[in-house]
């Protein structure tokens, strides 16, 4: 949530700031996408979205009509 919380701080300033203020929002974004703490959430976002397809799949899905 941090990350994201800074991430929206930098855009504000960054927009305010001109080129060099998006340019630095470039890298921060990058550092974040790349941060252990995304990886680790995205890799759960997935594990957790396989689990949802699994159990549908495995019910067979909704009935139809």
């Amino acid at each position: 949530m941090e990350t994201i919380v800074g991430f929206v701080a930098g855009y504000l300033v960054g927009t305010r700031e001109g080129k060099d203020g998006l340019d630095r929002l470039r890298s921060s974004w990058h550092s974040i996408r790349t941060s252990p703490e995304v990886r680790k959430l995205a890799a759960e976002a997935v594990t957790v979205a396989e689990m949802a397809v699994r159990q549908v799949s495995g019910r067979g899905g909704p009935a139809c009509p």
